[in-house]
């Protein structure tokens, strides 16, 4: 055995134990906050519907994620700074709002509004999508206040037991791969222009910051149709462009980027926006660009976890999500002309890779 293996399996438990954690804590924190809103609301806890096969298949798929994450790291594919997330002392502040709002949220979905909006989120609703001027996950506001901002990164991280960012980069260590292999400027011949990167539905930024660390020295553009959002993104994180875009009309020109990728967008999205989607994602693509994204399991991916995905929205204002796990992305993306590189799942999330042909 090597000093590089031991002292990887040295630094592997500490990690791993922080992660379990931090897992451990969100956990908590979500039951405390699920019992509170059902004494509130007299429903029904969401937890309360999962067997214990259910829990146990949960803990086992949540233990290899965080494993292959933390070895990513020890294995120098991903940078260490990509697992720090924030102070605890952030993270406790925000407590308190994140209860009461999640009350709110309870009441909400015990009276399915799910277009329920304050007098500055109604102002911001002029000009965007249809699909999107609704609660999703029924959260206050939607996606379009400051509050909404705020509290989002902690919200997911709640439902998915401290698991969210690690999910968000499952396929990232192939992706860095796949450009270390290659060079930064090899996968198109046509221009020695700065390595490209653009980011659809970047929301307040989680993922981009997991890009901007693993690709330091490209240029990234992350675009998202919430401004509250982009407001949040863009105090967290500096020497990327943010900008308020609809990722069916990109207002990008052709063949501009060497890479674009999307996380946890699509099944928000109705399946003809789908579509036009990926036709703008081919057309601002250079030759032989590469498309990743990531988002949640599809049925069969894990026929065990079927029925937790048929059951997701029921408890969470998902409109277009049964749509979504019933229509395989790739039969959506290589049609539009990419061929597949890599498919990858991690906890409830999928992640697949593509090249532009």
């Amino acid at each position: 055995m090597t000093n590089t293996t031991i002292e990887k399996r040295l630094f592997a438990k500490p990690l791993l134990g922080l992660c379990f954690l931090r897992s451990l804590h969100y956990f908590l924190e979500y039951q405390i906050m699920q019992t509170l809103s059902a004494i509130y609301t007299q429903s029904p806890r969401i937890s309360a519907r999962f067997t214990p096969e259910s829990w146990s298949l949960l803990a086992t798929e949540l233990r290899a994620l965080f494993e292959t994450d933390v070895l990513n790291v020890l294995n120098s594919r991903l940078p260490a700074r990509i697992l720090w997330t924030e102070s605890p002392l952030s993270h406790l502040k925000r407590v308190p709002k994140i209860v009461f709002d999640g009350i709110l949220l309870s009441r909400r979905r015990k009276r399915r509004k799910s277009r329920d909006f304050s007098d500055d989120a109604h102002s911001r609703l002029d000009g965007l999508p249809d699909y999107y001027r609704c609660n999703f996950h029924f959260q206050t506001d939607g996606y379009l206040s400051e509050h909404s901002a705020e509290l989002y990164d902690h919200q997911v991280e709640l439902l998915f037991a401290g698991a969210a960012d690690a999910m968000r980069r499952i396929v990232l260590p192939e992706v860095v791969q796949l450009f270390d292999e290659r060079g930064a400027d090899s996968l198109s011949a046509s221009s020695p222009a700065p390595f490209a990167i653009l980011e659809l539905g970047c929301g307040t930024g989680s993922m981009t910051k997991n890009v901007r660390l693993a690709f330091s020295s490209a240029e990234i553009v992350a675009t998202d149709l919430s401004e509250p959002y982009l407001k949040k993104a863009r105090r967290r994180l500096k020497g990327v462009r943010f900008v308020e875009a609809d990722a069916a009309k990109l207002p990008f020109k052709d063949e501009a980027y060497d890479l674009v990728f999307s996380v946890f967008m699509f099944h928000e999205l109705p399946r003809e926006v789908r579509n036009q989607v990926i036709q703008e994602v081919k057309r601002v693509l250079k030759p032989g660009g590469i498309f990743f994204y990531v988002d949640s399991l599809q049925l069969d991916d894990r026929p065990n976890f079927n029925h937790i995905l048929r059951n997701f929205p029921r408890d969470f204002h998902e409109p277009y999500y049964l749509n979504y796990i019933e229509s395989p992305m790739r039969d959506l993306i290589e049609p539009a002309g990419f061929r597949t590189l890599t498919t990858r799942f991690g906890f409830l999330a999928k992640g697949e890779v593509f090249k532009k042909i």
